[in-house]
């Protein structure tokens, strides 16, 4: 069965089509949350709460192609109220530099992490979703409903004050 078909028989109260979509996607759920968190229990209860609000809400969508879209913007929006709700701040590399390899000396990838750590949320979820979840252009601006230009925009400046902040941080040592 493919995506579509399944994205219709959920629409229509089908559970096992419905978590069939969601087990195909499970991982990629989990790692999104988890660079908002940095916490296994927290991002299970993020993933958990997204589950909860599609499964209640899948009747809403409009077009099945864009379920994984959709998805990820519910996903999104539950990360960004659970930290909000939290109001802990974590940073960035605290439990992904154990989940990530890299072909970078530790210190490297820990300035790195650091870096994007700092930058505003806007910037951060754009590089989150390029970088480390490897969506197009296209598809970030579909999870995210901006203009494919804006997405651009964010993209060229969230790395320009990456760039910044790792010439600045080098440049101190």
């Amino acid at each position: 069965m493919d995506l579509e078909d399944k994205v219709l028989r959920a629409k229509q109260g089908d559970e096992e089509a419905f978590f069939s979509l969601i087990q195909e996607r499970k991982e990629m759920l989990y790692k999104m949350a988890f660079l908002y968190v940095k916490n296994e229990q927290d991002a299970l209860d993020i993933v958990g709460d997204t589950v909860f609000k599609a499964i209640n809400s899948i009747r809403n969508l409009k077009s099945p192609q864009y379920f994984q879209t959709w998805l990820m913007r519910i996903l999104i929006n539950c990360a960004l109220a659970y930290v909000k709700k939290q109001k802990k701040i974590v940073p960035f590399h605290e439990e992904l530099t154990e989940k990530v390899e890299v072909l970078l000396p530790k210190e490297d990838y820990m300035d790195l992490y650091d870096a994007i750590d700092r930058l505003p949320y806007k910037y951060r979820t754009v590089v989150i979703l390029k970088y480390f979840n490897d969506l197009t252009v296209t598809q970030i601006s579909q999870v995210l409903e901006s203009p494919t230009g804006t997405i651009k925009s964010l993209l060229h400046r969230a790395i320009q004050e990456l760039r910044m902040n790792l010439t600045f941080e080098e440049e101190a040592k």
